[in-house]
């Protein structure tokens, strides 16, 4: 019996080990008492997956409550956690309310100069700690407000829950007044970075898992498409008036996110996306806007154009008539509309039914008209003398 509740705990502990190895990465903090960590645990002593300065292996470890230390560095601490900044802030060996820690210090002078940054890795560490921090009486603890930082939601607003600590969990925004999911359709490295640089983080470590959200749940956005350049989520894809996809909650995103040496830092404070919903929602409507206007002017050019083209070859010139093949030119105009459309063409000399010696060829009669009797005149062939103005040797033709 006893043998088989050995085995029991052994599976129990690795199946804890490995959901903590698939929940905590570079950067992710949690409050512990006495060692013991719980994720409803809103005050305790600091503890931070990091490296170390002699070695680049990720663990835990604490933060030396130094001179540097104070309630701006505690308020980025409970921000990261998700609380609304912390109340009280000190050094673990002043008070019996959350025992000893019994892990080394990893990080030491901690110093951030807004207590609206959202995680640590937005202010300035060292991993090479001083001898009076080796103590296990200089670990930082920090009381957080148990007021969350979405309590008071905008829209655009996202956040991770559901997961072991704060850094990993399923990807909610809110919209419309109320929190939904995201879903993983298209959604890629581009695009959790994005997310997790709202959040105050450098870089993500993950963006698949299995954190399905309540059937309650609206699935808020679906082929979400990012630019590496934004700094909020709601850049890629604003919040829709009402749910439009085809995704089941077992596609929810589910996030980790992490600090990274590979990506500049985030410089996202709390208010930073405040707007940017509103913002997006406005340029995908001025775009609309532009789209059309841009399409009218178009479709009136392509009018201006071809009305006249289509008058003229409905009249037999122009086009038209080029395309035949004909040779002299005709001037037609056309009155009325909104202008007058002069048509230039060619018409097929080999057609006319007269003659074209003895009258101006460049003005023939229209096809199909008989001659008309004395239509060309016949060439006059010299004045005839006249009283009194003998015609003067040398001319033809009377003086003027």
């Amino acid at each position: 019996m006893m043998g088989l509740l050995s085995v029991l705990v052994l599976f129990l502990t690795a199946l804890f080990c490995h959901t903590n190895a698939q929940t905590q990465y570079r950067g992710t903090v949690r409050l512990v008492r006495s060692g013991f960590y719980s994720s409803t645990y809103s005050a305790g002593i600091v503890e931070i997956y990091y490296t170390t300065s002699s070695s680049s292996t990720l663990r835990w470890g604490n933060i030396c409550y130094d001179s540097s230390f104070a309630s701006t560095e505690a308020s980025v601490i409970c921000n990261q956690l998700g609380y609304n900044g912390a109340s009280t802030y000190g050094r673990a060996g002043s008070t019996l309310l959350y025992g000893t820690d019994t892990l080394a210090t990893i990080l030491d002078d901690v110093n951030c100069f807004s207590s609206s940054y959202l995680t640590l890795e937005q202010c300035s560490l060292s991993t090479f700690i001083k001898s009076s921090c080796t103590s296990d009486s200089y670990d930082a603890y920090v009381s957080c407000y148990t007021t969350r930082i979405w309590n008071n939601p905008y829209s655009g607003q996202i956040r991770l829950q559901g997961g072991t600590y704060s850094s990993y969990g399923r990807l909610e925004v809110y919209c419309n007044g109320q929190w939904g999911t995201v879903c993983d359709d298209s959604v890629g490295a581009t695009d959790a970075r994005v997310a997790c640089r709202q959040l105050g983080y450098s870089d993500y470590s993950t963006y698949t898992g299995n954190l399905a959200g309540s059937s309650s749940q609206p699935i808020w956005l679906d082929n979400v498409v990012c630019s590496s350049s934004y700094s909020c989520f709601a850049y890629c894809e604003s919040c829709p008036s009402s749910q439009f996809h085809n995704c089941l909650h077992s596609e929810d995103v589910a996030l980790g996110c992490e600090f990274s040496s590979f990506y500049t830092t985030s410089t996202n404070t709390l208010s930073t996306c405040q707007y940017a919903d509103s913002i997006s929602s406005a340029s995908d409507s001025i775009g609309a806007i532009i789209g059309g206007v841009v399409a009218a002017v178009f479709i009136c050019i392509v009018l201006i154009i071809t009305i006249p083209i289509c008058i003229c070859c409905c009249l037999g010139v122009g086009i038209g008539a080029a395309a035949r093949g004909g040779r002299s030119s005709t001037r037609t105009t056309v009155v009325g509309g909104a202008s007058d459309v002069t048509c230039t063409g060619a018409t097929s000399q080999t057609t006319s039914a007269y003659p074209q010696s003895g009258y101006d060829a460049s003005y023939p009669p229209q096809q199909g008209y008989a001659p008309q009797p004395g239509y060309p005149p016949a060439p006059q062939q010299g004045y005839a003398p006249q009283p009194g103005y003998p015609p003067q040797q040398g001319y033809g033709y009377p003086p003027q």
